[in-house]
């Protein structure tokens, strides 16, 4: 996008548009793809776009976004400072352990396959707007 700037305005303006267009259409496909469970995540999404550097960000603020995307490998939890730990469980359940095994989560991707399915759109109304005398 760095030579977009040898284009005359009309051609920017359209790349303009079709670049904010295209960043809010992810946050929105993504947000019809993002797992619910309490509703925080799919809540945290965001789009934006920069006008100045003809570029836009679709995100999700969510502190754990990036796990249920990518998913996590299952793993240990020791104590640090201290010979066992209390793991809360349902109700008035408790555990007292040395060690908790923390399950694999599977990736469920949402914003990727999102800018998967919009990025070929946003390429074709560029270039449409390229070819135009």
């Amino acid at each position: 996008m760095d030579s977009i700037g040898k284009y005359d305005y009309k051609v920017q303006l359209v790349a303009e548009e079709a670049i904010n267009k295209g960043i809010k259409n992810i946050s929105r496909l993504a947000k019809n793809r993002v797992p619910v469970r309490s509703g925080k995540l799919k809540k945290s999404g965001r789009s934006r776009f920069d006008k100045k550097n003809m570029s836009g960000r679709a995100q999700f603020n969510a502190s754990y976004a990036h796990i249920v995307e990518f998913g996590a490998k299952g793993h240990k939890v020791k104590p640090k400072n201290k010979k066992a730990m209390t793991v809360k469980g349902q109700g008035e359940t408790t555990l007292t352990s040395k060690e908790a095994s923390v399950p694999a989560l599977p990736a469920r991707p949402f914003l990727f396959p999102s800018f998967q399915e919009e990025v070929p759109s946003i390429e074709k109304e560029i270039r449409e707007a390229m070819k135009k005398p």
